[in-house]
């Protein structure tokens, strides 16, 4: 075999175009050879197949890397919130992200330019595992928690949460912060927080509308009540609470001369269905008609000037947080008493309505046999709405109406320190009843009246009506029978007895019902009878009498002071009932 210089030697086996045998047989001949240009031919084989294995190597790590990373970015991503860099021990650039669950993690960042335009606050998105930031997160984070700024330094803002009593210290983002110092976030705005990833997002915009956020406010419309229309017998103190808010606005220094309060209240009580709510209705739509004559607002222009009590907002599952909400209550009140309104005809002070039904829910005899959570929350009401200590909401126009069916039941304190007057609704006399009967009746089909009736027919109809159960001496057998203990005599108590203005609504429905189905059935023109009034009364009366018994009697009629009853006994109806006896 002819000898071969050591770069041929080298080139030959190298060239992946000979074959591998011929090429070991020359390798293994090579190096048994003891020359120095056998040496020099290994030693570039040795270089070259290094230099090779290295290149190789390196190729072949780059594409398991490109497949690694194009799997992360292809794989479930995960939402995180970037925070800083922090330094970097190794060659590789980590990120100090937030995870939705507010962990802390130190993922690697792929992309340097990507770390650099980072702000924190700024969505990023990474790998399954959280190893790895892949991208930025385009969706922008606008949900969270409302907060109050408290104070702010380094980056850092202290906030406070339900009303004060809980502050935190969290990261602001680089964009409120920025906010922050160019002065455009006062202390005490509101702001956007995290608190499981300890952030302030931004400040929440300010609302156009001055009453926003208030909790109790009622956003219902103006009631449609009117006094003459709708209210049978309407007590003196609907027209007195709108002359009294009429004499505020316009004349207010005359009654400052006598000294008077500008916060009135007013305690309705009676039974159920004795037109309490309906008659505070009316009282509110006065109270709207004087706003609107004064600012020249339209009723549906004026803002709600109307606070609702409602246990539901209250009343909390946690310790103190009913408190809190009872002085909200008053801090709304105070609020919105001090909330003008603007019209044609100028800016206006105007009254706050503040109505609170069912009042003994929540007033009742402090230390009496119920939850003494009730107790706390009457005592933060009775220190925040008290005359003598709390002149912010005594000097405030202001008109207050509670309700309540067992007035003896409220705490004495109210109106002692509160103020204010108490207005007692009963049961219907004949006067009450004809005139509640008449209204009810209004526009409704009489039967048998001519077209040129003028109302006749109705007026006729309300009368007999009324004769029937009132009337001394009608056929009224009565209701039930009530026996005192300790009293021999038996008190008989008729249908006139448990009749409210609530009764009369519902009979005159019911007896609605029955003259329009007639109607659908029958070719002739139907309408309300006597015979289907006193029969729907009937229904509807017999129906209460059969839940009475000695413990809830009292709820439903007068009963002489200091008896106690001992057994109330239905009376059984005629066999013949009077509409009957009618029509024979």
């Amino acid at each position: 075999m002819p000898k071969k210089s050591p770069l041929e030697s080298h080139a030959v086996l190298l060239d992946a175009r000979i074959s591998l045998g011929a090429r070991r047989r020359l390798m293994t001949e090579i190096c048994r050879t003891e020359s120095p240009e056998a040496a020099k031919t290994v030693e570039a084989v040795l270089k070259a197949a290094a230099g090779g294995d290295g290149k190789e190597a390196y190729r072949e790590k780059t594409k398991e890397l490109d497949a690694l990373i194009e799997e992360l970015r292809n794989g479930p991503q995960r939402p995180g919130v970037f925070i800083d860099a922090p330094p970097s021990s190794g060659a590789e650039a980590r990120a100090h992200v937030k995870l939705q669950d507010g962990t802390s993690t130190y993922p690697i960042v792929l992309d340097r330019d990507l770390l650099d335009s980072l702000q924190r606050g700024d969505g990023v998105l990474l790998s399954a595992r959280a190893e790895a930031v892949l991208a930025r997160d385009p969706t922008p984070i606008d949900i969270g928690e409302e907060a109050r700024l408290e104070t702010w330094f380094d980056g850092r803002v202290e906030i406070s949460l339900r009303d004060g009593q809980e502050r935190h210290l969290v990261h602001a983002t680089e964009r409120l912060r920025e906010r922050l110092e160019r002065g455009e976030v006062p202390r005490g705005s509101s702001l956007l927080v995290c608190l499981r990833r300890c952030i302030a997002w931004d400040a929440v915009p300010a609302s156009d509308d001055e009453l926003s956020g208030f909790r109790f406010l009622s956003t219902e419309p103006v009631p449609d009540v009117l006094v003459d229309r709708d209210v049978a017998n309407p007590p003196a103190f609907i027209g007195e609470v709108a002359d009294f808010c009429r004499a505020e606005m316009v004349d207010g220094a005359r009654h400052r001369k006598y000294r008077l309060r500008r916060c009135r209240t007013f305690l309705l009580s009676g039974v159920s269905g004795s037109g309490k709510t309906l008659c505070i209705s009316a009282a509110i739509r006065q109270i709207y008609e004087v706003i609107s004559d004064i600012t020249g607002l339209g009723l549906d222009e004026i803002p709600s000037r109307i606070l609702r009590l409602r246990m539901s907002k209250l009343l909390s599952m946690w310790l103190g947080e009913s408190d809190k909400n009872a002085d909200r209550l008053a801090d709304e009140i105070e609020k919105l008493s001090a909330t003008k309104v603007t019209g044609p005809r100028g800016e206006h002070e105007v009254p706050a309505i503040v109505i609170l039904e069912e009042f003994d829910g929540i007033a009742r005899t402090r230390g009496s046999d119920h939850d003494q959570v009730y107790d706390r929350i009457q005592t933060t009401l009775l220190q925040r709405f008290d005359h003598t200590s709390n002149g912010t909401l005594r000097d405030r126009l202001v008109v207050i109406f509670a309700t309540t069916n067992v007035p003896h039941l409220i705490d004495p304190a109210w109106l002692r320190r509160v103020g204010g007057r108490k207005i007692h609704f009963g049961r219907l006399d004949r006067r009450g009843f004809t005139t509640v009967l008449g209204k009810q009746l209004r526009d409704v089909p009489v039967a048998a009246a001519p077209a040129a009736d003028n109302g006749r027919s109705r007026d006729r109809l309300v009368r007999e009506v009324t004769t029937s159960l009132y009337s001394p001496n009608g056929s009224d057998p009565g209701l039930v029978e009530v026996s005192f203990a300790g009293v021999t005599t038996r008190i008989v108590k008729y249908r006139r007895d448990f009749l409210t203005g609530s009764t009369v609504d519902l009979a005159v429905q019911q007896a609605a019902e029955e003259a329009c189905r007639a109607e659908a059935h029958s070719a002739a023109a139907g309408g309300l009878s006597v015979d289907l009034l006193l029969g729907a009364f009937d229904d509807q009366l017999q129906a209460v009498a059969r839940d009475l018994n000695a413990a809830n009697v009292g709820n439903f009629v007068d009963l002489p002071a200091g008896l106690r009853v001992a057994d109330v006994r239905p009376i059984d109806p005629p066999a013949v009932a009077a509409s009957d006896l009618r029509r024979w």
